[in-house]
């Protein structure tokens, strides 16, 4: 009924009105149509700029670039929806129209959302508040704090995030506007069940829930449905979560959504999965398969089939579920789903390890440990890039505005009660901050010492069950493994306790008359073999040999070694480092520098921060834990030193340390 109406004020449209009054009815009709029909409102949109231009209303062009933005972004067409939403904001600015430019920017914030831009959708959704402030725009502040709140909860701000939810649920309840009310009830539970705290997420899920169902909003319900049947299922309740999550299927049965119907099969066959009805969760994998494989959408297929695989496993029907896993594997591999690709491989290890095929278990184990080493390398990075924007100088100085003017609104007046609230803040800082130092340090102790140690026992094994079978060159290759994979943990193990010691405050330095010219070139002597293996040139320029510092001779030494071995671990093969020592006005420097792909612009402020991993990757496929820079800068402070580097994109980079001169 809804589209003969739409269709009917569409031939109202073009047979009848004058130009300025068909470009507003043909916006409003493409608006009533983005979401149901992006394609077609698209194509409505780009008609009313095409009479704008004609007639050159620049208020209808802004608004019409404006409609095309968003229905382009329902699209995914991102980049095309950034370029929309931006001439559309050029176009509010030269007509001075503030409403129109918060507007835009909200949107292109949303755009860059989506594509997982966070820093740059914060900046336009700051930019957005700001001008509603200025203007004293109510309406729209809501939106923006709650995608604000989105934001924060994407870079694990999880305070910040909730504070935003609370001040756009707070508005729109004195509005009395319930449809963004419960969405942000659903946006709060989710934050709770980030943080582990199921009553509080159930809280808020359940009241998401009853206000869709008061409003016949069948997808919302849908999604608070699913919510807390995910809440029950972590929780082990899987009688719960089985009722809640087949309310769900029920939903998008009837509304039509195959693709969350498919999902929803995959949860119910992981619950009966769980409760150990195998053929239950079969039957339910394979119903989801089907409908993925209807809609083309072959990432759904290939998950689906490694979950079968996972079913057979527990089963006990391990040659099932190899080959299950194989068929996920191949095209998980031809369509560079990696994720799906280094599950998969360690599910096959652990398959073929049930076998007794310890070689196979062992080939896949390490295809596994290699691809998982890419993937969280990425995942870090982003994530240290993402908690980078907390730190940066720009957004600091507009966060501490916004907080101003959020104090002289929202917060009482009482000195005493603001001091108290900035040292809870101050305190809650620090206490995420040690909860995320805390996850990485337990993550690279779980990860990056389990695999190796995993990669021992099955050679282990291999040596237990297949020692008279195996040539004396496969021995040797196993035991290489074996000594590199040992060294690998050695190292690791001496980085975390030398953190901890530095930062307990156990770190010993005996202050001593160091020559620093003979500790440079005997440190830089024994990277010389290593260097050779990737035929890279090290070379040694000396200083003054009476150069001395007042420094602790073993740290100095652990300084220079962590600085040369990055610079071996980051050259290319054929490539040159140089260690030098300069008297630089009452400074003693030493010097590495290489030729290497050098440092990003953007990284250099986290260079020497614990658990950092840049971009650059080692080019001999050797491991980084992310702490030697961090070691080398606590060193250096804890001896009145300096550190720091001087570095251009793809010209290499210098590391510098810098002493006081002892003079004798």
């Amino acid at each position: 009924m809804m589209k003969l109406k739409l269709k009917d004020l569409y031939q109202r449209i073009v047979k009848g009105e004058d130009d300025n009054r068909k470009i507003s009815l043909l916006i409003k009709l493409a608006l009533k149509l983005h979401k149901k029909e992006p394609k077609k409102a698209l194509s409505i949109a780009k008609e009313a700029l095409d009479v704008s231009k004609k007639i050159n209303e620049k208020g209808g062009m802004a608004e019409s670039l404006s409609v095309i933005g968003i229905c382009q972004r329902m699209l995914s067409e991102y980049e095309n929806s950034i370029n929309s939403l931006e001439e559309s904001l050029k176009l509010y600015k030269e007509l001075n129209n503030p409403e129109g430019q918060a507007s835009i920017n909200h949107h292109i914030g949303s755009v860059y959302m989506r594509k997982g831009e966070y820093r740059k959708a914060l900046d336009n959704f700051l930019e957005s508040y700001n001008i509603c402030e200025k203007i004293n725009n109510k309406s729209l502040l809501p939106g923006i704090l709650t995608d604000l709140g989105v934001v924060y909860a994407n870079l694990h701000d999880y305070s910040k995030a909730l504070e935003y939810y609370f001040r756009s649920l707070k508005i729109n309840e004195e509005v009395e506007d319930k449809h963004p009310v419960a969405v942000t009830y659903n946006n709060i539970g989710n934050i709770y069940s980030w943080l582990k705290n199921n009553n509080q997420a159930l809280n808020y899920y359940y009241k998401s829930l009853e206000m869709h169902k008061k409003h016949n909003n069948r997808n919302g319900e849908a999604q608070a449905l699913g919510n807390i049947a995910g809440i029950y299922f972590r929780q082990g309740d899987l009688d719960k979560s089985l009722d809640f999550y087949t309310q769900v299927l029920t939903i998008f049965k009837e509304i039509g959504n195959k693709g969350l119907e498919a999902q929803t099969l995959g949860n119910i066959s992981s619950v009966y999965s769980d409760l150990g009805q195998y053929e239950k969760a079969l039957e339910y994998l394979v119903l989801a398969m089907k409908i993925s494989e209807e809609l083309g959408r072959k990432y759904n297929y290939t998950s689906i089939l490694h979950l079968i695989g996972d079913v057979y496993k527990k089963k006990g029907e391990v040659e099932n579920s190899i080959e299950y896993f194989e068929k996920a594997l191949k095209i998980a591999s031809e369509q560079g789903y990696k994720t799906l690709e280094f599950r998969v491989h360690k599910s096959l290890s652990e398959s073929h390890n049930q076998t007794g095929d310890l070689t196979k278990s062992l080939i896949h184990y390490k295809e596994y440990s290699k691809i998982k080493d890419d993937i969280q390398s990425e995942e870090k990075k982003k994530a240290i890039a993402e908690l980078q924007l907390n730190f940066d100088l720009e957004r600091t100085q507009k966060e501490k505005e916004l907080a101003e003017r959020e104090k002289e609104v929202y917060y009482l007046k009482n000195v005493e009660l603001e001091k108290a609230l900035e040292k809870v803040e101050s305190l809650n800082e620090h206490l995420v901050e040690l909860d995320y130092e805390k996850n990485e340090t337990l993550g690279i102790v779980a990860h990056d010492l389990r695999n190796p140690l995993s990669t021992v026992i099955m050679i282990a094994n291999i040596f237990a069950k297949d020692a008279g079978k195996l040539s004396t060159h496969e021995i040797t290759e196993y035991a290489e493994d074996i000594k590199t994979t040992s060294n690998k943990m050695i190292n690791l193990i001496k980085d975390l306790l030398d953190i901890n010691a530095m930062e307990s405050g156990k770190l010993n330095i005996k202050f001593e008359p160091v020559n620093i010219n003979q500790t440079a070139k005997s440190v830089t002597g024994e990277f010389k073999e290593h260097a050779k293996l990737k035929d890279i040139k090290l070379d040694f320029a000396s200083g003054s040999d009476g150069l001395e510092i007042n420094a602790d001779n073993d740290s100095t030494v652990q300084i220079l070694d962590n600085l040369i071995s990055n610079a071996v671990k980051y050259t290319p093969n054929g490539g040159s480092i140089e260690v030098s020592v300069k008297n630089v006005n009452s400074k003693v420097r030493v010097e590495v520098k290489d030729d290497g792909p050098g440092i990003l612009e953007k990284e250099k402020d986290k260079l020497f921060k614990k658990f950092s991993k840049l971009s650059s990757k080692p080019t001999g496929g050797e491991s980084s834990t992310g702490l030697g820079l961090s070691i080398v800068k606590k060193l250096t402070e804890a001896m009145h030193g300096k550190v720091w580097c001087e570095s251009e994109e793809g010209k290499g980079a210098t590391f510098i340390v810098e002493f006081d001169s002892l003079k004798k």
